[in-house]
């Protein structure tokens, strides 16, 4: 038996634009909302073709309980407008089910609507889940790749719209497929329709797709002839797309959140719908249709949320813009000291981002500035800047650590130079960085990596100290070897002079005769008890002035000498 898809406990799902064009029309979607306050949700939606098992997907990879299509059923959309689920156990992870494009129910007039939900979606979600068959791909014309047109005039029109995330899931793939192939394919596919997309932006300059949209690819194996392995990699993908933003590896980046706060996301969607909706507005023009909507939301009467709903819309929507701004200065600091290099003066840029991010905040919402929303908007992009710029500082602390931990050991590799100087140079670098880091004003602190440091440079020197007292201790043996060794010979020297007759009372004699007119030398020696005879045959040094006397031939050929010697 295969493991449901869909899970065991009913989860509830809102309608939120029905199959009419109508939509929601209250500040929250959901009763657990009221009590997240202005927490960002993290959107996910799926387009794809109807009929193409989009919601068991869904429900599949988040937990939600979305309608699924009865068998035999064809040509009627399950999913008619957009529904909306909390993925199960993430009360922040909102998932979008967006009825399929090309139902036969709603025919050829049906597309507009459809273009319409896909559009509206593509200004809410943080990722966009692209449903697409496996024997589609490399097709040009299908039902996901023009809901994918859509998405990309969407961004092209709000030129200063953040990232978004496009993830292809590719359906029912065969178990030999190439996988690098599909995905170049789809890839590929994608690029065509962003190129149509430009080229009916007319007048405006060309845009580089991946500033708009990191795209990837996943496949998935067959539902029905593979069953198991589909459910695994379902889960795998669910559990990558709800992964913290910070962790490795974690597929939702912060780049891509819309930061769309709880509170209010039932009032910002109602007036972005209404205006694309009641206006008859095309997709691709959501920019203006936010703008439009900005502008009828002065009119608004005030809400139970803490002020006027155009006081909500504007707060959230200036600081979303806000807080993408100063993602974008925070992030080159984060690319700074992953690459491994300090950030000069880190403290300072730091408090010059949040400042300025205040600053513009708050000149932008100046008409509201009374509002309760404001001022708590106001404190949310506080706090979330200064976290994303404390993850900064403290990944500088663990570059500033290593680098007086390098400092030590490079002033220690000389014997020559005291632990305690090393240890105060290292320990007064690391103390200048770390305060220079600091934002100021800030909570800041680095008492837990300084005590760390104090630990390890501590260790690193009572380890230096048993070296070096083991060098001296082996010195010391060495000497006493030495004087070991020493006094052994002078034992053996002694043993040696008693047992020839030495000691201290020893004598030495030597003796020497050459008989006259002759050319034999003769000695004798004793020493230290051995007896030493030598004869020899020389010439005489005054055998020039001797005349016959003198040793004036050889005893042999050549005129050759001759000695002997006896060891006795």
């Amino acid at each position: 038996p295969h493991p449901p898809t869909t899970p065991t406990l009913t989860m509830s799902v809102v309608q939120v634009v029905d199959a009419s064009g109508n939509i929601k029309d209250t500040p929250t979607w959901f009763p657990e909302d009221e009590s997240l306050g202005s927490e960002s949700l993290t959107v996910f939606a799926m387009l794809g073709p109807q009929g193409s098992g989009k919601s068991t997907l869904l429900n599949a990879v988040f937990g939600t309980a979305f309608h699924t299509a009865p068998k035999g059923s064809l040509g009627v959309a399950t999913s008619k407008g957009i529904a909306a689920a909390k993925a199960a156990e993430n009360d922040l992870a909102l998932v979008l089910d967006v009825e399929g494009a090309d139902a036969r129910e709603r025919g050829k007039a049906g597309k507009a609507f459809q273009d319409q939900c896909a559009g509206f979606v593509a200004q809410l979600a943080d990722v966009i889940l692209v449903n697409l068959w496996y024997h589609d791909v490399g097709r040009l014309g299908t039902a996901p790749l023009d809901l994918l047109e859509v998405v990309f005039k969407e961004a092209l029109a709000d030129e200063d719209g953040g990232k978004t995330l496009v993830r292809f899931v590719v359906r029912d793939a065969e178990d030999d497929a190439d996988k690098n192939a599909v995905v170049q394919a789809v890839l590929a596919d994608a690029a065509t329709v962003w190129d149509a997309a430009c080229a009916a932006a007319a007048g405006k300059p060309a845009v580089d797709m991946h500033k708009k949209f990191n795209l990837d690819v996943v496949l998935l194996p067959h539902f029905k002839y593979s069953r198991p392995q589909f459910d695994a990699q379902c889960a795998e993908l669910g559990a990558e797309l709800l992964e913290n933003s910070g962790a490795p590896g974690a597929l939702v980046k912060s780049e891509y959140s819309k930061g769309l706060p709880v509170e209010s996301i039932g009032a910002f969607a109602k007036l972005g719908w209404d205006s694309k909706y009641k206006e008859g507005a095309t997709a691709g023009a959501g920019a203006a249709a936010n703008a439009q909507a900005m502008a009828e939301a002065r009119e608004l009467p005030a809400t139970e949320q803490g002020g006027s709903a155009a006081a909500i819309v504007a707060a959230d929507q200036i600081f979303s813009e806000t807080l993408f701004a100063s993602t974008g200065e925070v992030d080159t600091l984060m690319k700074t000291v992953e690459s491994g290099e300090k950030v000069d003066d880190l403290g300072n840029k730091s408090n010059e981002i949040l400042t300025n991010a205040i600053a513009r905040f708050s000149a932008e919402t100046a008409e509201y500035s009374n509002e309760p929303v404001v001022a708590r908007k106001k404190r949310e992009l506080e706090e979330i800047v200064d976290g994303r710029l404390h993850t900064v500082f403290l990944k500088q602390l663990q570059l500033i650590r290593e680098s007086a931990i390098q400092r030590f050991k490079t002033s220690t590799a000389s014997d020559e130079m005291p632990s305690d100087f090393a240890f105060f140079t290292s320990d007064n670098q690391f103390n200048r960085e770390a305060n220079a880091a600091v934002r100021p004003g800030s909570d800041w602190n680095f008492t837990s990596e300084y005590n760390d440091l104090q630990t390890t440079l501590q260790d690193s020197s009572a380890q230096r100290m048993r070296l070096m007292q083991q060098k001296i201790q082996a010195g010391q043996q060495q000497v006493q070897a030495m004087q070991y060794l020493q006094m052994q010979q002078g034992q053996a020297q002694a043993m040696q002079q008693q047992q020839y007759g030495g000691g201290p009372g020893q004598w030495n004699i030597g003796a020497a005769y050459r008989p006259p007119e002759t050319n034999i030398n003769m000695s004798l020696g004793y020493q230290q008890g051995r007896t030493n005879i030598q004869v020899s045959m020389v010439p005489d040094e005054q055998a020039g002035l001797l005349g016959p006397s003198g040793f004036t031939s050889g005893v042999g050929p050549g005129n050759l000498g001759l000695s002997f010697n006896v060891n006795v």
